[in-house]
């Protein structure tokens, strides 16, 4: 069954029962209460990709891991999946979906191809690899792109992250000024 046929069952026009569907408030509440009653009793469901071509808009952002020089990192790294986590379940609270990419750079298009796929709102981009050219010259074009990872000087795109040179050098400040003079380092340089 199609919403034609549901609009004449229900005794509306299509575009009645494509905006009570979608929860318009155009659509007095008792109608909408009774399209939507129809359409789940019949097992009509409107088709995302028509109201996302409608809307200029996939609903759906996408999680990248470029792995440029670390191309052995894996996913189940729990740093990975717990920043993946929380980040999944805040898009999803906002009503997203997530396209989610382990991308081993095989040119420098592989970003270009990324935004310009049509299939996702924006980017975030879980680091930043030996990438930093390739993402500075797409963020020109491409607004609705976030890099975490390091902040650059004269970068174009925003940055979510902490700055790990400073990071350490105050966690080794701290540890000599606690007494300990053996420290190691365990970790990506």
């Amino acid at each position: 069954m199609k919403l034609a046929d549901l609009a004449v069952l229900a005794g509306v026009s299509t575009a009645t029962v494509s905006r009570a569907l979608a929860g318009h408030s155009s659509v007095n509440a008792q109608t909408r209460a009774r399209i939507q009653a129809l359409a789940q009793e019949h097992d009509v469901r409107p088709n995302q990709l028509a109201r996302n071509l409608r809307l200029k808009s996939t609903g759906a952002i996408g999680l990248v891991l470029p792995l440029g020089h670390a191309r052995t990192q894996h996913l189940t790294d729990p740093f990975f999946l717990t920043l993946l986590g929380l980040l999944a379940d805040l898009l999803v609270e906002r009503g997203y979906d997530i396209l989610l990419s382990r991308v081993i750079p095989d040119g420098d298009d592989w970003l270009d191809r990324l935004v310009d796929s049509g299939r996702i709102d924006g980017l975030l981009l879980v680091g930043q690899s030996d990438q930093g050219a390739v993402i500075e010259r797409v963020s020109q074009r491409y607004a609705p792109l976030v890099v975490w990872g390091a902040y650059r000087a004269d970068q174009n795109h925003l940055t979510i992250g902490s700055d790990n040179v400073a990071g350490g050098r105050l966690a080794g400040r701290r540890m000599i000024d606690q007494g300990r003079s053996r420290l190691m380092f365990v970790g990506d340089p």
